[in-house]
C-alpha cells in the first residue's frame, strides 16, 4: 500500500496520496484533514501535538517500510552505477548525497522538523517545492505538446477527452479562474476541474486499482497453486 503521490494541497489530494499538513501564511493544512481522509489518502503527516486523522495503522506501517525499502534500493542502485562509472554517474552522486543529507537532517531534527526555521522546512519550501513545480511544469508542457501532435479528434469519446483535458489544464493555473471569473462559481474552470478530478477521474482510477489488485491476487493464487510456472523460465 505504497502512496501513489505526495500532496500538500487538500484540493488536489487523491485516493492513495500521502498528505503533508503544512501551516502557511493564509491556510493551515491541519484544517483539511477530514476532507483529505474522505478522498482516500493513505496517510497524513502532521505537526507535533496535532491529532492526525484516523487511518489504518497497518497502512502507516506499510508506507513507512515502503519508504525505507525504496530509499535503500535507490542508494544501492545508484552506488553501483557510480562504481561502474556509468555515463550519468555525476547525477547519481548528487542524488545519493542529497538523499543521505536529507535523511540525516530529518533524524537530527526529529519530530520538530515542521517547526519554523528548521532546515527540513527550508529544504522543503526553498528547494523541493520549486523543483517539483518546475518538473511538473516541464512535464505538462511536453505532454501537451506530444498530445497536440499525436492526438486526433475523430470520435465523440476523443472529443470529450480533449475538452476534459483542456478544462483540467486551464483550471489548475491562475489564468483559468481569471478568464472565467465573470461566471457563477460552479461554472468556473477551477470548480469544473475539481469536479472532473474528484468524480469521474477518481472513479476511473479506483476501477483501475481494483482491477490491478484483482489481477495481482489472481496471479498470486496461480503461483501458489502451481498453475503459473513462467517465473521459473518455462511455460504454463
Amino acid at each position: 500500500m505504497s502512496p501513489l503521490g505526495v500532496c500538500t494541497d487538500s484540493r488536489k489530494a487523491q485516493a492513495g496520496d500521502l498528505f503533508f499538513a503544512i501551516k502557511g501564511d493564509q491556510f493551515d493544512g491541519h484544517d483539511f484533514l477530514e476532507e483529505v481522509a474522505k478522498k482516500g489518502v493513505v496517510a497524513t503527516v502532521v505537526e507535533r501535538g496535532r491529532r492526525p486523522v484516523q487511518l489504518p495503522e497497518c497502512a502507516v506501517i506499510v508506507v513507512a517500510f515502503g519508504y525505507v525499502l525504496g530509499g535503500a534500493n535507490a542508494v544501492r542502485v545508484n552506488l553501483d552505477g557510480i562504481a561502474r562509472r556509468q555515463p550519468d554517474w555525476p547525477y547519481k552522486v548528487v542524488l545519493v548525497v542529497s538523499l543521505l543529507f536529507t535523511v540525516g537532517i530529518g533524524l537530527k531534527e526529529g519530530r520538530q522538523w515542521q517547526d519554523d526555521r528548521t532546515v527540513s522546512m527550508f529544504l522543503y519550501n526553498q528547494v523541493y517545492s520549486p523543483m517539483q513545480g518546475t518538473m511538473f511544469s516541464l512535464l505538462a508542457f511536453f505532454i501537451a505538446s506530444a498530445a497536440f501532435r499525436a492526438f486526433r479528434i475523430r470520435t465523440l469519446e476523443a472529443g470529450l477527452l480533449a475538452v476534459a483535458a483542456l478544462i483540467v489544464m486551464l483550471g489548475r493555473v491562475p489564468v483559468g479562474n481569471y478568464i472565467t471569473s465573470w461566471l457563477p462559481e460552479p461554472l468556473r474552470l477551477g470548480a469544473m476541474q475539481d469536479w472532473i478530478m474528484n468524480v469521474p477521474q477518481n472513479a476511473a482510477k479506483r476501477a483501475v486499482l481494483i482491477g490491478a489488485a484483482m489481477g495481482v491476487m489472481a496471479t498470486g493464487l496461480r503461483v501458489i497453486l502451481g498453475i503459473e510456472r513462467s517465473y521459473l523460465g518455462g511455460g504454463d
